[in-house]
């Protein structure tokens, strides 16, 4: 049963597609293959209404936790058995069919009337050749585009697992997500104050982390930002506004400091959490997915940072 909550609507959509991928991660946690996934086996109730779903097609997965993908080919609804269009349709597949087809849904969801392969005569075709089209859910939010291109990946091993589909930092709220950004800046200014700075692993962590800095946060970011705070900021220090490792300080800064903003800015924003992150995240939507990718790619499993904030 799944429940809407009463926040604004990509916030609303959110809270249900996290309570979809927690009923999927409990189905896999008890060895259980959905293999019906689509828009009309999902119940939407008010909270106070309670309504039984119908029973639907379910496989429960053997020892080794695998099933064959020998499902028929027919189109469900629109939504095609991906189980029987997976690379490699002979090889034994498990759970990854439900990711891919729970993606799907996401997307439908998050840009409703649309699919990431198409209309429905082209999907099969599509989803063959690997021709996924979610440029719309770029533009919504890079975060649920970030999430959703995994979940849809050509090749089954790609897929994240439901438990990681509900840890992706889509579904963070704004206090895990400044907190993220913080423990990110204090790692590198560590890893600085350390003497690391001329050594090859932190290098390529600066390297990685200015790439495309121009994509993610503009030519100078301070030019997006309100003067007020800029002048604000630039009282007590100086910050490159090409970089997005100083603008990773000055929200460290800013949090640890938000007595010291203009009246104005703290009645704006309400908080140094909440308001502060909704803030930033307004201004560059890019910044959060573009630093967790950097830590995916270069952070070890077993990095204590890694292991804290589930960078899988």
């Amino acid at each position: 049963m799944i429940y809407a909550a009463s926040c604004s609507a990509l916030c609303a959509t959110r809270n249900v597609l996290l309570q979809i991928s927690s009923g999927i991660k409990h189905l896999h946690h008890l060895r259980i293959v959905h293999r019906d996934l689509k828009p009309a086996n999902i119940l939407l109730a008010d909270a106070k209404v309670g309504k039984r779903k119908r029973s639907v097609m379910a496989l429960r997965l053997p020892s080794d936790a695998s099933v064959r993908s020998d499902g028929s080919s027919a189109l469900n609804e629109s939504y095609p058995d991906i189980s029987s269009l997976d690379v490699n349709p002979n090889a034994r597949t498990s759970r990854s069919v439900d990711i891919f087809s729970l993606g799907c849904i996401f997307y439908s969801m998050l840009i409703p009337g649309s699919h990431p392969f198409g209309e429905w005569y082209e999907r099969e075709a599509n989803i063959m050749h690997n021709r996924p089209n979610t440029r719309a859910l770029k533009e919504l939010s890079v975060d649920a585009h970030d999430l959703v291109q995994r979940m849809i990946q050509r090749i089954p091993s790609s897929r994240p697992t439901a438990k990681q589909v509900c840890e992706h930092h889509f579904f963070w709220n704004a206090q895990r997500r400044l907190l993220f950004l913080c423990d990110f800046s204090d790692r590198l200014e560590t890893e600085g104050m350390m003497g690391e700075e001329s050594s090859s692993p932190f290098l390529t962590k600066m390297l990685a982390i200015e790439s495309n800095a121009s994509s993610v946060v503009g030519t100078a970011w301070d030019s997006t930002l309100d003067s007020e705070l800029v002048n604000n900021v630039q009282r007590f220090r100086t910050y490159d506004p090409s970089s997005i490792r100083d603008l990773l300080r000055l929200i460290r800064n800013k949090h640890h400091h938000f007595d010291e903003l203009p009246e104005r800015l703290r009645l704006e924003m309400g908080s140094n959490t909440d308001g502060l992150m909704n803030y930033f995240d307004r201004k560059f939507p890019k910044l959060l997915a573009h630093c967790f990718n950097i830590c995916r790619s270069l952070f070890p499993l077993n990095d204590s940072f890694a292991m804290k904030y589930d960078v899988t």
